[in-house]
């Protein structure tokens, strides 16, 4: 049979290597907990970017941006646009300009 002092190495042994084990589980943790962490701090910042520039786009300190769907297609493009007549006016009314850098109040409108 195992002597006593094979016994007490082999116990050591598996011990050290569970401790091992859980040593590496611990470093993964704290490493994911990190990248998560450093994920949401980047995604905060983002949207703290995001919101301070909607504000200032509320406010009329900078031009809104226009932005313009581009579909891609995989059919050949059209030469003409079927049914639009070429010879269309378009009015822009500036008391309806949505750009406007006057704010207009719904009581102010309605009087």
């Amino acid at each position: 049979m195992i002597d006593s002092g094979t016994m007490i190495m082999l116990i050591t042994a598996l011990t050290g290597g569970i401790c091992v084990l859980c040593l590496y589980s611990v470093y993964g943790n704290v490493i994911r907990h990190e990248t998560t962490l450093h994920d949401l701090r980047n995604r905060v910042e983002s949207l703290q970017n995001e919101q301070t520039l909607h504000m200032a786009e509320l406010k009329g300190e900078i031009a809104p941006e226009l932005i313009e769907a581009v579909e891609v297609l995989d059919c050949e493009p059209k030469s003409d646009a079927d049914g639009i007549p070429e010879n269309i006016d378009i009015h822009a009314d500036s008391s309806m300009d949505q750009f406007s850098a006057e704010p207009v109040s719904s009581e102010t409108s309605a009087a």
